[in-house]
């Protein structure tokens, strides 16, 4: 089966969050340093853009895509593992 592909998250939670810290601390850099130059302002702006991978809604879509995608593994890595046990250890259902 092949792998689907994640357009804006990421591959663990802990990534994503940290590229969003990230860009939120350029953002903030950005606003900091716009008394001294415009430029040093539009620069973090696309350095900000560039770690979302987009917007910050872009950002909110690609976390809960992530989310999603973890979840899907999850519940795959569940089957595999009780399919891959035998039967006899198997809990009998109530």
């Amino acid at each position: 089966m092949a792998e689907p592909t994640i357009t804006f998250g990421s591959r663990s939670i802990a990534i994503h969050l940290i590229r969003g810290a990230g860009a939120a601390a350029v953002l903030w850099a950005g606003f900091l340093a716009s008394q001294i130059s415009p430029w040093l302002t539009l620069l973090s702006v696309f350095f900000a853009l560039w770690l979302m991978r987009g917007c910050p809604l872009c950002w909110t879509i690609g976390l809960f895509e992530t989310l999603s995608f973890r979840r899907k593994n999850h519940d795959i890595d569940a089957n595999r593992s009780s399919a891959a046990e035998p039967s006899s250890v198997r809990a009998p259902l109530q």
